[in-house]
């Protein structure tokens, strides 16, 4: 079964379709017949944007900043259609989600998110910390409201997520915003990425996430993303610290001299 793909611009992107055809022929009939039975997961799309999708066959590929999906339920396409949403048209859709787009139908790709935790103007650890340990404080966490900064590269996008401590979920309660790329901080970041559900994601979602069971944590110089240091999360005072461990050196070793015994 071959791949028909379909597109329709908007003033957020490109909204994409890939179709399965059960018609090797790649002629209007083919492509008129796809979109006739998808036309539950166009109606969808349109109610969601409340505009109409001028949908056409095309040949490029551009996934950037896009969100995929594929589909499971064939009331709405046919299963193993996949779908493509620039994530600015899905946050800036003036209706809810629909049912259909929300339920077990759609198998949506989670989005890998770093959290950061703390930013700094200066290098916080002196040189001489990355090898002999110390304990970075984090000055946001000890202000009554904690604000994470949640950060998809892929879709250039941030969310603020506030929580009141390490034994506190947090709410992402406030719409994304776009990202800075002229920022030079250094942050302090989950070593992990967390993977969210994009629907989670939207403007007007109170969504409640909770701290991973592993408190593992970088610290990453401006515009990179290779840890100088490595260490923990940890309590401290009122609020939480990244603890990073001494490096470890190899013992030193002593030579050990075997006089010769006659024989």
């Amino acid at each position: 079964m071959s791949m028909l793909r379909f597109a329709a611009d908007t003033a957020w992107g490109r909204v994409r379709l890939d179709l399965p055809s059960p018609d090797e022929h790649r002629d209007a009939v083919a492509h008129a017949l796809a979109v006739e039975a998808a036309h539950g997961l166009i109606d969808a799309l349109e109610q969601w944007g409340d505009a109409v999708l001028d949908v056409s066959p095309c040949t490029e590929v551009s996934d950037d900043a896009a969100v995929l999906a594929s589909i499971t339920d064939a009331s709405l396409a046919p299963t193993g259609s996949r779908l493509a949403l620039p994530w600015r048209w899905m946050a800036a859709a003036p209706r809810a989600v629909p049912p259909a787009l929300s339920g077990h139908g759609v198998s949506w790709e989670r989005i890998p998110v770093i959290c950061e935790l703390a930013r700094f103007d200066a290098a916080p650890l002196p040189a001489n910390a990355l090898d002999d340990g110390g304990v970075l404080l984090l000055p946001p966490s000890f202000d009554a409201h904690w604000t994470l900064r949640l950060v998809s590269s892929i879709l250039d996008m941030a969310m603020d997520a506030p929580c009141t401590g390490l034994n506190s979920p947090w709410r992402l309660a406030v719409p994304p915003q776009a990202v800075d790329a002229s920022e030079q901080a250094w942050r302090v970041v989950l070593a992990d990425a967390l993977l969210l559900h994009p629907l989670q994601c939207l403007p007007g979602n109170d969504t409640t996430i909770h701290w991973p069971r592993q408190l593992a944590a970088h610290l990453l110089p401006p515009g990179s993303t290779e840890p100088v240091a490595r260490g923990r999360l940890m309590p401290a005072l009122a609020g939480a610290a990244l603890w990073v461990a001494p490096a470890i050196r190899p013992a030193p070793t002593q030579a050990t001299t075997l006089d010769a015994q006659p024989a």
